[in-house]
């Protein structure tokens, strides 16, 4: 065992992560049931960290589980104690933070609760920075709703794991029907409209999470002067778009620059300046 390595909480008890294991019998395990939420830190604190908590607990009291905790508070209390267990030569580096609960073994009378958390992918987002977001049209479809409700972030994403197998970029997922739905890393904002009067379209929220960082630009575009909606479009109107934004708890906002092939105006000027008012609301560097 380690102990300068990071911490993981699992069901009352603090381990070094490395050591943080479930059960062969765990439903995780066994079935791939589990929800998962993911909160990251601006510059070493938190942020939307009662957001996230609050789209976790509603996911798992929709799927039945009884966490081994009070609620809320429990939680966040747990999020800032992974922080401050962190070693020094950690503490200062941005990460995500995880809350993972699935059903547990079959004898258990509550749900297994994991609490741990991971560096962000520096490289993923310097390439944001540096090159623009790269998306691809998959072949492998998004779940049905009827099948799992979209607002769960679970971890039953084999579905996602096939399509990145297939693809150079990030792939963007399709309904039976050909909508746009999101990425396995965030939303997909097309920038319709004229260049001033721009209107920002997101999918409906029956077909993707409802996503926290997508809430934020919603807000910021507001504040903008920049119209909002929720429809359907497809991918051959998603390739006439002015401009597209990947938006994700994990890097923010990014600008995409590559539509499966298709070069985009990158960064154009509504990409910059959503980019510009979500860094300083969250108080990260202006690139």
């Amino acid at each position: 065992m380690n102990p300068e390595g990071p911490m993981a909480w699992m069901n009352g008890t603090w381990a070094n992560q490395a050591d943080v294991r479930l059960p062969l019998d765990d439903a995780m395990v066994v079935h791939g049931a589990g929800l998962v939420e993911v909160a990251r830190t601006w510059s070493g604190r938190p942020v939307f960290l009662g957001r996230h908590i609050d789209r976790f607990l509603r996911a798992a009291g929709e799927m039945g589980l009884r966490l081994p905790v009070s609620g809320k508070n429990d939680l966040a209390d747990l999020a800032n104690q992974y922080l401050l267990k962190l070693p020094p030569d950690l503490s200062s580096i941005d990460r995500h933070i995880v809350f993972l609960a699935t059903p547990g073994s079959p004898s258990q009378p509550l749900a297994t609760l994991v609490v741990h958390g991971r560096p962000l992918d520096s490289r993923l987002h310097q390439i944001f920075r540096t090159s623009g977001a790269h998306l691809t049209r998959s072949a492998v479809g998004a779940l049905p709703s009827n099948v799992i409700p979209s607002h769960w972030k679970h971890r039953s994403r084999l579905h996602w794991f096939l399509a990145g197998q297939q693809s150079n970029g990030i792939p963007v997922l399709e309904s039976a029907n050909g909508c746009i739905t999101e990425t396995a890393i965030g939303h997909v904002v097309a920038i319709f409209g004229t260049p001033d009067q721009p209107v920002l379209t997101a999918p409906p929220e029956n077909l993707v999470l409802p996503g926290i960082t997508l809430e934020l630009v919603r807000a910021l575009a507001a504040e903008l002067g920049y119209a909002w909606e929720r429809r359907l479009f497809h991918w051959s109107e998603l390739a006439s778009a002015h401009e597209i934004l990947l938006v994700g708890s994990g890097f923010g906002v990014a600008g995409v620059s590559n539509l499966d092939g298709l070069r985009l105006n990158w960064p154009g000027p509504i990409t910059r300046a959503i980019e510009i008012a979500f860094a300083k609301r969250v108080a990260m560097p202006i690139q």
